[in-house]
């Protein structure tokens, strides 16, 4: 099965709901890494690409706090904004 979660209150639910059957969760972000090769049987597979905000960003402290489906490409842009 395919689960998109929006966001962390549901990604925990599905989470959970997975954990009390015994299944199988692969977690999936765009797919550029995936299996590597090595075969992998999971009941349903995670996609994080619905929990792609920025929680925090503090530049003059270089910190910040993303969910698993930010982009390292974000990530730059963001970065670059302020030269960092």
């Amino acid at each position: 099965m395919d689960l998109r979660p929006s966001g962390r209150d549901e990604l925990a639910g599905m989470l959970r709901a997975a954990t009390a059957e015994g299944r199988v969760v692969d977690i999936r972000g765009g797919g550029l890494h995936a299996r590597r090769g090595r075969p992998f049987m999971a009941d349903d597979v995670l996609h994080t690409t619905g929990l792609a905000r920025v929680i925090d960003y503090e530049p003059d402290d270089m910190t910040i706090t993303v969910e698993g489906g930010v982009t390292v490409g974000e990530v730059l842009r963001l970065a670059g904004e302020r030269r960092q």
